[in-house]
């Protein structure tokens, strides 16, 4: 038995921040719903391989959301499903009749997960977007080389972190007994994933060097221990702007373990 088995999942989601995010939730035994409009998921125009590494084991149906009818069938299924997973610009489901109020008020217990480019508030919410334009507003891009990254950082980042707050709801929901709303950001993802640059820059101080960030022997060079010496490496002091050496040795008066009561 899967992890995740007996879930239900609505997927709305296309191109690829969604799509995997429910792939993952599909992996470990979730039943994902695919719901598609009439011209289906822009990724089936690169071919079947394409949106099957998106997509395998998932279940697709063609609705017009824009239809009574085809907006009344997704209802009908946010009335049993577990979670809702939706990658539109914040307002749109909203103005269709399927918003987190809408659904909520159908059915209680449900996970209602949006994942919006620049997340759902702030003056780009609307602003429509692709990966590079996101790592760039996050500083994630190179300051050399290709303009095009080649890996798509916020999109999978983005689909992850909302891959993260749906499993916390659903922990909570077993505690409580109620669903809730789930927001991820492809931006916010990418940019959460650089403290060491933006935490010193927050707080007016000089950034690490991206030679310590990535192990350059440069940066973390270490003196091998003669027997009996604790080992020795580099540390960065964020107030001189300066590397000093620093011993490796455990702290004394912790605790061996610490099982809380």
């Amino acid at each position: 038995m899967s992890a995740l088995d007996r879930l239900l999942v609505v997927d709305l989601t296309r191109h690829l921040p969604g799509p995997y995010a429910t792939l993952v939730l599909a992996d470990f035994g979730a039943t994902v719903v695919k719901i598609e409009d009439r011209a289906g998921d822009p990724v089936r125009a690169l071919g079947p391989v394409a949106f099957d590494s998106l997509n395998a084991g998932k279940r697709s149906v063609g609705l017009d959301l824009k239809n009574p009818e085809g907006r009344d069938t997704l209802l009908r299924l946010v009335d049993k499903a577990d979670v809702l997973v939706e990658g539109f610009r914040p307002g749109v489901l909203e103005r269709l009749g399927a918003g987190f109020d809408a659904c909520r008020a159908r059915n209680r217990r449900i996970v209602y997960a949006s994942i919006a480019g620049y997340g759902p508030s702030g003056p780009y919410r609307d602003r429509a977007g692709h990966d590079v334009n996101y790592q760039s507003f996050a500083g994630a891009l190179p300051s050399a080389g290709a303009a095009t990254p080649r890996f798509q950082l916020a999109d999978m980042s983005g689909s992850l972190s909302a891959v993260v707050g749906i499993l916390l709801a659903l922990v909570a929901r077993a505690r409580t007994g109620e669903g809730q709303l789930v927001e991820a950001s492809l931006f916010g993802a990418a940019a959460a994933l650089q403290p060491f640059r933006l935490v010193p820059a927050a707080r007016g101080e000089p950034a690490f060097a991206a030679d310590t960030l990535a192990g350059s022997s440069r940066a973390t060079a270490s003196t091998p221990p003669r027997t009996g010496e604790p080992s020795r490496s580099v540390r960065w002091n964020r107030s001189s702007g300066r590397a000093s050496a620093r011993s490796s040795r455990a702290p004394t008066g912790l605790p061996a373990t610490w099982i809380p009561s």
